[in-house]
C-alpha cells in the first residue's frame, strides 16, 4: 500500500459531475462506458495497481485490464455510520481496488469488521510507507526458507499511529494468505539483484564508487516502484542499504 497521488483524469471528471447532477444511479455509471474509462484513468493514477494491495491490474501500458477493478468508494456510499452519499461521484473518494472478496475494497465494505474508514489511512491524503512495513517469515534458512511475508506497523510509531496502521492491515485483510503467499512470490524473483547490489555497495574503497552506486540503487529502486507489491520490494531494499536520498 502506498500513497496515491492525485492525477485527476479532466474527461472522468466531467463525466463524474454529469452523473452526479443527473442523480444517476452508481450502477448504471459504474457499468457504462464511462465507468469502464474511468477505471482505467484510475489504473493509470495508480501505475496499474490495486490501490491497496498493489496487485497489477492492467497490462504494461495501461491500456487493457487483466481484470476489471473495483471502483472502491473510501467512504460508503450508502453503508454505515460514516457513509458519505454526496461523495459517490467525487474523484477524490474513489481508489481503483482488485475485486477479491478477501482483501481490500470489497473486504473493507463487508461485515467481516467494524473498523471505520476514518480509522484506517487513506491512501489518498497519507503515505502509508510511513505506517507499514513488511516482514519475511521464515522457517528456515536461506531463500528457500520463506514462507510468507506480512505486512506490520513499524516499530517506531507512536500508540495512535501504530493502532492506525493494524486498523488499515486489518480492515483491508492486507495479511490474507493468498496476499502474503504472493508478496513472497513476488519478493523471490527481486532478491538476488537486491543482494547483489548490497554486496557492490558494500565493496565500493572511495566516495566516488558510493556516489556512483547510490545512482545505481536510485534507478533499480524507480524500476521496482512499477513492479506490483513495490513497498514489499521497496521494503527490502531498504533493509539491505537504507533509503537512497
Amino acid at each position: 500500500m502506498k500513497h496515491i497521488p492525485n492525477i485527476a483524469n479532466e474527461e472522468s471528471l466531467k463525466a463524474l459531475h454529469r452523473a452526479k447532477k443527473r442523480s444517476m444511479e452508481w450502477g448504471e455509471f459504474s457499468h457504462g462506458p464511462d465507468g469502464h474509462e474511468l477505471r482505467l484513468n484510475k489504473a493509470r493514477e495508480q501505475k496499474g495497481m490495486c490501490g491497496y494491495c498493489e496487485c497489477l491490474l492492467t497490462d504494461e501500458g495501461i491500456t487493457e485490464f487483466k481484470k476489471e477493478g473495483h471502483l472502491d468508494h473510501f467512504y460508503p456510499r450508502n453503508k454505515g455510520v460514516e457513509a458519505k452519499p454526496q461523495l459517490q461521484y467525487d474523484w477524490d473518494n474513489l481508489i481503483l481496488s482488485c475485486t477479491n472478496n478477501d482483501s481490500c475494497g470489497k473486504y473493507k465494505d463487508s461485515d467481516h469488521h467494524n473498523i471505520l474508514p476514518s480509522q484506517i489511512i487513506n491512501p489518498r491524503h497519507e503515505n502509508p510507507r510511513d505506517y507499514i512495513t513488511f516482514v519475511i517469515d521464515e522457517e528456515g534458512r536461506g531463500i528457500e526458507g520463506w514462507k510468507h511475508v506480512t505486512a506490520v506497523a513499524r516499530e517506531s510509531l507512536g500508540e495512535d499511529m501504530r493502532r492506525r496502521a493494524q486498523n488499515t492491515i486489518d480492515a483491508l485483510n492486507l495479511n490474507s494468505m493468498r496476499l502474503r503467499v504472493r508478496r513472497k512470490n513476488a519478493l523471490v524473483v527481486e532478491v538476488g539483484d537486491v543482494d547483489a547490489y548490497e554486496e557492490q555497495l558494500a565493496s565500493c574503497s572511495s566516495e566516488d564508487e558510493i556516489d556512483e552506486i547510490r545512482k545505481w540503487l536510485l534507478e533499480y529502486e524507480n524500476s521496482l516502484e512499477e513492479k506490483e507489491f513495490s513497498s514489499t520490494l521497496l521494503s527490502y531494499a531498504h533493509s539491505k542499504w537504507g533509503e537512497i536520498t
